[in-house]
């Protein structure tokens, strides 16, 4: 389905980041089998975007048709996640498939479903990763937030988040005496474990080229010179007003917030309707503001893509 809404587009060239970036860098493997770029400047983005690519032009051609079919697999994937988390969190199958509508059909989604940009690589991973915490399976979690990780690199703000929220309430609750230390320690310890893959690809790309984090233009432009508290202000202003207002999604924003004011509906036998656990809740909030703030840190540009995987938390 997802190919089909996005055929009229498959045969589009390549631009944007594409043809900058990640289009070049998944050739130069395709060809050499180089992990590092030569065609075009290397930024020290994590390899799995150009191995992906790369093995589907090794099994079906190097075509553009075959870079926008991928991706779209990619983003199909993505909205069986975005499926997969609405019921996990308790949601009826109504409420789920709503919601992987609206996610396929915002625009910011729908436009990068076809693009061969990292950011769709790394969300589902990240979503994926997500399905499996609030189904409270760890490992699988921490796979696959290690697969966005190597994937993004900036994918590694969420499991971090996470892991400092688990961590702060097992402090908090030992603090009061309820010894839950163990169970949110057992959590929150290895969700930094994706830690580790990124920085054995920065490790292994320092030992290669002298450069920690790609060329210095691209750091200072996307790190150094945004670290100012007024960019940061502006910027986290910005980015708030993208998963509230951007591309009509105040819309759904405003109808939320006037569910708040409202008590649940009732089911048919006269029971109330369950809303989402509080647990479940608080994951939800610590990816979207986590999200938030890193991006308002880092990053040169205010690129709505970069929290591709955080617009069907909001939409949910």
């Amino acid at each position: 389905m997802v190919w089909l809404v996005h055929y009229p587009l498959l045969h589009l060239p390549y631009y944007w980041d594409e043809a900058g970036y990640y289009i070049p860098s998944a050739y130069d493997f395709f060809r050499s089998g180089t992990l590092i770029p030569y065609s075009t400047l290397s930024n020290a983005h994590p390899p799995l975007p150009s191995i992906l690519l790369a093995a589907a032009w090794k099994l079906f051609g190097y075509h553009i048709l075959v870079t926008r079919s991928l991706m779209c697999l990619v983003s199909a994937t993505a909205l069986i996640a975005v499926w997969r988390l609405a019921r996990a969190a308790g949601c009826r199958p109504p409420v789920a498939a709503r919601t992987v509508v609206l996610t396929a059909l915002y625009p910011v989604f729908f436009a990068q479903s076809s693009l061969a940009h990292a950011d769709m690589f790394a969300a589902p991973a990240t979503l994926w990763a997500l399905v499996f915490l609030v189904e409270e399976r760890l490992w699988p979690s921490i796979l696959c937030f290690s697969l966005a990780a190597v994937a993004k690199e900036t994918a590694i703000a969420t499991p971090v988040a996470l892991a400092t929220w688990e961590l702060l309430q097992a402090w908090w609750q030992r603090r009061r005496g309820l010894n839950s230390w163990p169970p949110h320690a057992r959590r929150g310890f290895p969700l930094l474990l994706p830690i580790l893959p990124l920085a054995a690809w920065y490790a292994w790309y320092y030992s290669r080229t002298g450069f920690l984090f790609g060329n210095p233009q691209y750091f200072r432009y996307n790190a150094t010179s945004t670290l100012v508290p007024s960019r940061f202000l502006i910027a986290l202003f910005h980015r708030t007003l993208q998963v509230t207002l951007h591309m009509n999604l105040f819309v759904i924003f405003i109808l939320t917030m006037s569910t708040l004011l409202v008590p649940p509906l009732h089911e048919a036998d006269g029971s109330q309707r369950q809303a989402i656990e509080w647990k479940n809740k608080a994951y939800f909030f610590v990816v979207i503001i986590a999200n938030l703030i890193f991006f308002a840190i880092f990053g040169g540009a205010l690129l709505t893509r970069y929290l591709l995987p955080v617009y069907p938390i909001v939409l949910l």
